[in-house]
């Protein structure tokens, strides 16, 4: 087979994979034209809405810190945690150099985990298989958001905040072991000083990009929040569904709702925290498009977080509560 046949071969297979029925098209362009017809003024105030939680929220709390993680990446001296990296890469089975995108993860939120593990495995300081376990753990939700923006502004309790905020620590961690590997593949002599690559100007617009895509993200999920409340109502099947598609907006419905308990509304939360939402999940692709790491370990991983956050919420609210 010549080059340009398969090259030839691989557009016609790219094309036929991308193509949608004629049912499903036409079911789109109609749903979009009726959306459009009836429910613009709806559109247009989850529009708002997800555009103010990117103003108050998003670009205070992501920009700035892309772009002190881009600087700290390039002069990081990863040498120096050499007793905590040794206990993270025994318990994880990852080399040591992954504590910085899993801190990065837990302290500055998403997806600054994910955008420094893909840079370590670029930079050949993780293998494939490394990555690809720790890009399921480290994207994670900050603590100023969970503590202030749901514990103390949503929920009226700060406690609950803290609650929310160790219980994702905690089942990011459990959930890193479960699926850590007992093989000892590790390469410890992995250079961990840093890559000594910083541009201030490549850093700003990179920073500047990224958060216009997560701030895009977020106002698109906040549209199909929307559009589920006004086509289904606010009933149990609403209550369950946004927390799998956007954390914010999950956080906000679940605070107000009285279709469920406090406990079952705290849990559920715990949960879209844990599992971070498809809209958290999509930011995180963008980063991964233009590299080979696989992201089905990625789905599982999360979606036992969110599993696990859920169960380790409800537990200590129903024994607190006793």
């Amino acid at each position: 087979m010549t080059k340009k046949t398969a090259i030839q071969k691989n557009i016609y297979y790219r094309k036929e994979k991308k193509g949608l029925s004629p049912i499903l098209t036409l079911f789109a362009c109609f749903f979009v034209f009726m959306t459009s017809l009836f429910l613009s003024d709806k559109i247009a105030h989850s529009v708002r809405s997800g555009l103010s939680l990117c103003a108050k929220v998003i670009i205070p709390s992501v920009f700035p810190f892309i772009v002190l993680s881009d600087f700290l990446y390039a002069h990081a001296d990863f040498s120096s945690l050499n007793r905590t990296g040794a206990f993270f890469e025994k318990i994880f089975k990852i080399n040591r150099v992954g504590i910085y995108p899993f801190m990065l993860g837990i302290l500055c939120g998403f997806p600054l985990g994910v955008k420094c593990a893909k840079e370590l495995y670029g930079d050949a300081k993780l293998t494939k298989d490394e990555a690809e376990r720790i890009i399921g753990f480290c994207n994670n939700t900050g603590p100023a958001f969970l503590v202030s923006g749901i514990g103390l502004g949503l929920r009226g309790n700060i406690l609950e905040g803290f609650l929310l905020y160790f219980v994702m620590v905690g089942s990011a961690v459990i959930t890193g072991i479960i699926f850590s590997k007992s093989s000892d593949n590790v390469d410890c002599n992995v250079s961990f000083s840093g890559s000594g690559r910083f541009s201030f100007t490549e850093s700003i617009k990179s920073a500047g990009i990224s958060t216009l895509v997560i701030c895009s993200y977020l106002t698109f999920f906040a549209c199909v929040v929307g559009l589920l409340r006004n086509t289904i109502g606010e009933n149990l099947i609403y209550i369950l569904l946004v927390p799998l598609l956007e954390v914010g907006s999950a956080a906000s419905i679940l605070s107000k709702t009285k279709v469920i308990s406090d406990i079952l509304t705290l849990s559920l939360t715990s949960f879209a925290v844990g599992f971070s939402g498809f809209s958290v999940h999509f930011q995180a692709l963008s980063y991964l498009d233009s590299c080979d790491l696989s992201t089905k370990r990625y789905f599982l991983m999360k979606i036992t977080q969110g599993i696990l956050s859920f169960l380790l919420t409800f537990i200590i609210s129903f024994i607190a509560r006793l």
